[in-house]
């Protein structure tokens, strides 16, 4: 090619946006001061343009020459160029030798300036051109010019750039936007990575900050988000039925649908979940627009869980924390816990040992019923999408014991049966889902599930006995959760997918009746100072709330016909209008008491007891789907136990109190009322303080996130600071993490 030939493709090179026009400029004059380099190959070295894409452009444009019969300067006058593009050029950056060669364009006699003004919006000559760039070379070099070629083929080599550019335009919006989402996300990164004892304390003054950089966030978001919507309803406009272009736009739709239905506009996300609905219904390919959902159910032939079996309390560890002791694993700290217990000690617990196999358990009945994200709270409704496999009613004794009687979340409709188990190869849009599986003289389990716009996502239940399971604890089988990645928390970690075993967790918090029993139980084996030590107190002076022993729970009816001296010894907590209730959650207890009663209650049961790991306690608190709330995405005044929710003034309540305060798996109170001591430190450098989760009662807003956490000293009291029990009933199995949070979110609901 030259001179004027590589001028032409460099320019055409920037009006499909594919050079910036400065970085034509300079690498031009780089050409004119050393011509042994040639413009459009220092382009390529340089990685401002592909060799792919640089090659078909110098196709064409020695197609361009050849029709001007090889003469290159006219072949430059008369090019396809636009006239922005040259205003847009500097004209005093220009090198003198470039500045004369375009000073030689004539616009007037552009004749294709109509034609391909829109490769200004384009990205690629790709696939534009059929002859090959040694084809081309061969043809400029021959000493005899060779014939003019028609100008059909250049005009089909045209309309074939201009599909290949559209195309290009549409994947190049997905693509933006779901960088731009990526980049919201790494914005909460560094607040994750600052977490200290104070991110529920000290850091709340610094919120205003946080919401401040959120909303630019969304701002920009919101903004690129119009301008890649227009850009595809252009496209589509134009090319109905390109799949390249459907393909992109369903992507987008669903992709900008999930992350608004994330942030709690349900009706937004409706609309655009809808659209990208009916474009892959009308024209994209089933495997690109449903998952493949297979349930399995299974059951352990052993009688570990029935009559109990030997276990040594060095294998009790779950993610790196004994469940006993609470001390890290191989810890240099571990012999700071004074109840690490000694090396070699055994425990006989109801609990299958890792050597214990499940074995397939076919014919559990299944329902499939969708979660409806559109309102104040995710109800559970028929799909109206999905074909029934069977034709079986689901019996209303499963409901009620799966939903109870005042529920707000139990399933409206019949549900879609899906047959008995295993249940393969059913084909689900993506969604959030949940399943009703049942199998008589088995524990019904209500199992949310989350399906994508493809892959496979296989459900593998475990089916227990009702006297393998303690009384009031609900299932929370196996499998992924979206872990974190709360954009309307700034304290969130990045969004993650974590794999969790079966576990149990109590439907709601122990009871202060429950825990008097606990100390009433520790004075016939212990000092009453051991027992006392153990009871409910205030932080700051220790001095016990409830008088004892014997133990009993200052409640209004016990204040009356108590002995002026018992009186004397109670004390209401600070900053509740209500006298203690039995029903309440016990409150102001430690990190070691929680530890100290869930021993308690293993000892006396032969159940593995322990207090959840935050991992597990938030896919209890919040499903499979990354839901903001435990009820939903939306905070509604008076769904949990809040400061806001009582014209008294804060205080706990019982359980049910609030049955709008409903887990996806059946548990109570994990939005509002109580902090819920973990298992786990915040992390390896706080030794000695502890992660507590849930929505305090004299708090509201952003403590109630199911996301949310906090910290504090293993042996901090304070009036919000609760217990609720986990239970595992199988020992060691594995954790394991999953993919980012991009992965996540550019293939999910």
């Amino acid at each position: 090619m030259g001179r004027e030939s590589e001028i032409l493709a460099g320019l055409l090179a920037v009006q499909m946006r594919l050079v910036p026009g400065p970085q034509f400029v300079r690498v031009a004059a780089l050409a004119d001061a050393d011509p042994s380099k040639t413009l459009t190959k220092r382009l390529v070295d340089e990685g401002t343009i592909g060799a792919a894409e640089m090659s078909s452009i110098r196709t064409l444009a020695n197609a361009h020459v050849r029709l001007h019969e090889g003469d290159e300067a006219r072949a430059l006058a008369t090019a396809p160029i636009d006239p922005r593009i040259l205003d847009s050029l500097d004209p005093h950056s220009l090198s003198p030798l470039l500045r004369e060669t375009l000073r030689a364009l004539r616009p007037a006699e552009r004749f294709g300036t109509t034609v391909l003004s829109k490769f200004s919006a384009g990205l690629s000559l790709l696939a534009s051109v059929k002859t090959e760039p040694e084809q081309a070379k061969a043809a400029t070099s021959d000493s005899t010019p060779p014939p003019a070629p028609r100008v059909e083929p250049v005009a089909d080599a045209l309309a074939a750039a201009q599909v290949a550019q559209d195309e290009r335009r549409a994947e190049r919006a997905l693509k933006l936007f779901a960088e731009c989402l990526d980049e919201a996300m790494a914005q909460h990164d560094f607040r994750a990575r600052a977490l200290t004892r104070g991110v529920a304390e000290p850091h709340v003054s610094a919120l205003s900050s946080d919401r401040a950089d959120t909303l630019k966030i969304s701002r920009h978001e919101t903004t690129l988000f119009e301008q890649c919507q227009r850009t595809l309803d252009e496209l589509l406009r134009r090319r109905p039925s390109d799949p390249v272009i459907l393909r992109s736009a369903v992507e987008f739709f669903r992709l900008a649908g999930d992350h608004w239905e994330i942030e709690g506009d349900a009706a937004r996300a409706a609309v655009l979940l809808e659209r990208a609905k009916h474009l892959e219904e009308g024209h994209v390919e089933s495997r690109h627009r449903e998952a493949v959902l297979n349930v399995r159910t299974r059951a352990f032939p052993c009688r570990c869980v029935l009559e109990g079996r030997r276990v040594q309390a060095d294998s009790l560890v779950l993610r790196g924390f004994n469940l006993v002791t609470g001390a890290p694993a191989r810890s240099p700290h571990a012999g700071l816990h004074r109840t690490e217990p000694p090396s070699g000690h055994w425990y006989r617990l109801r609990a299958h040992a890792p050597e214990c196999q499940p074995q397939a358990l076919p014919g559990a009945h299944v329902w499939l019923f969708r979660y409806d994200l559109h309102g104040d709270f995710c109800s559970v409704v028929t799909p109206a999408d999905v074909p029934a496999r069977a034709d079986a009613p689901l019996p209303p004794v499963v409901v009620s014991a799966l939903f109870g009687e005042h529920s707000p979340h139990a399933p409206s409709g019949p549900g879609v049966c899906l047959g008995t188990t295993p249940v393969e190869n059913l084909s689900l849009p993506p969604g959030s889902w949940m399943l009703v599986v049942w199998k008589p003289e088995r524990v019904p389990l209500r199992v949310p599930v989350r399906t994508g716009p493809s892959g496979t996502v296989d459900v593998d239940l475990t089916l227990s006995l009702p006297a393998e399971i303690p009384p009031r604890f609900a299932t929370v089988p196996e499998g992924r959760f979206l872990y974190q990645g709360d954009l309307r928390n700034p304290h969130s970690e990045p969004l993650q997918s974590v794999w969790t075993q079966d576990f149990l967790v109590d439907r709601i918090p122990v009871t202060a009746r429950e825990y008097c029993e606990f100390l009433n139980d520790l004075t016939r084996t212990e000092m009453d100072f051991v027992a006392k030590r153990h009871g409910p107190r205030a932080e700051e002076s220790g001095l016990p709330y409830w008088p004892g022993p014997p133990f009993q729970v200052p409640t209004a009816e016990m204040l009356s016909r108590a002995a002026p001296e018992v009186r004397a010894l109670c004390r209401p907590m600070p900053g509740c209008a209500r006298d203690w209730q039995e029903g309440w959650p016990v409150v102001a207890v430690s990190w070691r008491d929680a530890l100290a009663y869930a021993a308690y209650r293993s000892a006396k049961t032969g159940w593995l007891f322990s207090i959840p790991h935050e991992i597990e306690w938030e896919k209890a608190a919040r499903g499979v789907d990354g839901r903001v709330y435990p009820w939903g995405n939306v905070h509604l005044r008076g769904a949990c136990n809040t400061i806001s929710a009582k014209a008294e003034g804060a205080s706990p309540g019982p359980a049910g109190e609030f049955p709008a305060d409903e887990s996806p798996y059946g548990v109570l109170g994990m939005g509002g009322n109580t902090r819920d001591w973990c298992l786990n430190e915040p992390g390896s450098e706080f030794t000695g303080e502890r992660v507590m989760r849930g929505g305090p009662g004299g708090s509201d807003g952003l403590r109630c996130h199911a996301s949310y956490r906090s910290c504090a000293g293993e042996d901090h009291v304070s009036p919000n600071g609760g217990i609720r029990l986990m239970c595992l009933t199988r020992i060691a199995a594995r954790p394991r993490l999953g993919p980012p949070e991009s992965e996540i979110r550019h293939g999910g609901v």
